[in-house]
C-alpha cells in the first residue's frame, strides 16, 4: 500500500480519545520474553515526562534529523516540549533560554550527547544542535505542538518525518512519552496497548508488512507507513509477511511506560 494511500487510512484510524503533561525519565532495555506474546520483542530506546503541553488539538510528531560533519542547524525556540534521542554519531546541543535536560540531570550550556542519550527542552525553550563530529550524526525528535512544524533544515542537515498527526485530547495531568523499537516475527500479534497505554499511539513501519487491526477497520502498511490511534482505542498489530518486521511505536500515556501492567507498550 503506497504512503498517500495510507494518509486516507491514517484519517480512517483516528478514532476519539481523551488526555495527558512535563520532567522525565528513561529506560533503555529490551522486553523480556514473559512480559510479551511469542515472537515479540521491545526495545526502549526513551521515556520523557513532557510538559506543560499545549491544548488540544495538538499536533505530535516523530521525525529523524541527519546532520552531515561538521553541520548545524538553525537557532530554534520550541513551542511545546521537544524531545531528542540521539541514534548515531555526536550531537551537541546548545541551550539559549528556557528549561532543559540531559536524562534526569538539568541541562545548560553545551550538551555532548552519543548514541541512546536524550535531550529535553520545554515549551519556549531555545537552542541550537551540531555536529562536531567527523562523521555523520543522527537524532529521532518528538514534538508536541500545537501546530504542524514548518521545517526549513540548515545546509547539511536532512530531516524525515516519520509519523505525526493532530490528537485529539491530552491530559491535564502528567504526560510521558515512550519512544520504542518493536520486533515481530513472523505470524506474531500483540496488542498496540499491551503496557496500559491510555493515550495516543503512533507508529512508523521501518521493515516487513504490519497489519493494524481496530473495531471495524483495518490497514496494512508497509514499509513507511505509518497510522495514529487516538487514546483508549483498542489495536492489535500483526506481522502479515513471512519475514521479521520492525516498528517504531511512539506512545502517549498519564502513568510510565511499564506502571499499567508491568508490560512494556509495543
Amino acid at each position: 500500500m503506497c504512503r498517500n494511500v495510507l494518509g486516507a487510512v491514517l484519517l480512517a484510524l483516528i478514532l476519539s480519545g481523551r488526555p495527558q503533561v512535563a520532567g522525565q525519565e528513561s529506560a533503555d532495555d529490551t522486553a523480556t520474553p514473559s512480559e510479551l506474546p511469542p515472537g515479540v520483542a521491545l526495545t526502549r530506546l526513551a521515556s520523557q515526562e513532557m510538559g506543560p503541553l499545549p491544548e488540544a488539538p495538538a499536533w505530535v510528531g516523530l521525525a529523524r534529523f541527519t546532520f552531515a560533519a561538521g553541520a548545524q542547524g538553525s537557532a530554534e525556540v520550541a513551542p511545546g516540549p521537544t524531545l531528542f534521542i540521539v541514534e548515531t554519531g555526536s550531537i551537541t546541543f546548545e541551550l539559549g533560554d528556557g528549561q532543559a535536560t540531559v536524562g534526569a540531570t538539568p541541562a545548560g550550556g553545551n550538551s555532548v550527547l552519543g548514541p541512546g542519550e536524550r535531550f529535553f527542552i520545554a515549551a519556549n525553550g531555545s537552542y541550537t544542535a551540531r555536529n562536531g563530529g567527523g562523521s555523520e550524526a543522527t537524532a529521532l525528535r518528538v514534538v508536541i505542538y500545537p501546530a504542524a512544524p514548518l521545517i526549513q533544515p540548515a545546509a547539511g542537515v536532512s530531516y524525515q518525518l516519520l509519523t505525526g498527526g493532530i490528537v485529539e485530547a491530552l491530559s491535564s495531568e502528567r504526560t510521558v512519552v515512550a519512544v520504542s523499537r518493536v520486533s515481530l516475527a513472523a505470524g506474531a500479534d500483540v496488542s498496540t496497548r499491551a503496557g496500559g497505554a491510555d493515550g495516543p499511539i503512533l507508529v512508523f513501519v521501518e521493515s516487513g508488512l504490519v497489519s493494524l487491526e481496530l473495531p471495524g477497520a483495518q490497514a496494512v502498511l508497509s514499509p513507511g507507513g505509518t497510522a495514529l490511534i487516538q487514546s483508549n482505542n483498542e489495536s492489535t498489530a500483526h506481522n502479515a509477511d513471512g519475514r521479521p518486521a520492525l516498528v517504531l511505536v511512539l506512545a502517549i500515556s498519564t502513568a510510565d511506560p511499564d506502571d499499567a501492567v508491568g508490560t512494556p507498550v509495543p
